[in-house]
């Protein structure tokens, strides 16, 4: 196992969003490509083959792809977290939350599953 740094000092914190994803964003696509070149120019059996990446590292993928690795997204969560995510679009459009900001237009229940009668 083996860390990648996300190139912030310990001083920066991480409650800033934006900086963090920013600085994840540039850091760690290079260092990571880098860590693939090294482990598979090493001679042995023991080569990376494919890259299996958690949802919100998903820029993995591009450095795999660039080095022509197959990769897949796994995406560990609850199913009403799922469901919430992939409804998002839907409630845009249904007018119940607002693009820009995620808060809600009105007060009302939303129901992310049909109901079954």
């Amino acid at each position: 196992m083996v860390t990648l740094p996300d190139g912030l000092s310990p001083e920066d914190g991480r409650n800033d969003p934006l900086k963090f994803l920013l600085s994840i964003k540039t850091t760690m696509p290079p260092k990571l490509q880098k860590l693939i070149e090294d482990i598979n120019g090493v001679d042995g059996e023991s080569k990376i083959s494919c890259i299996v990446v958690s949802m919100n590292m998903g820029w993995a993928l591009e450095v795999g792809r660039k080095l022509g690795l197959k990769g897949s997204v796994l995406f560990p969560c609850s199913a009403s977290t799922m469901a919430t995510c992939t409804s998002i679009h839907s409630l845009i459009n249904d007018g119940l939350i607002n693009a820009e900001d995620g808060l809600p237009t009105k007060k009302h229940q939303i129901q992310l599953f049909p109901r079954y009668a």
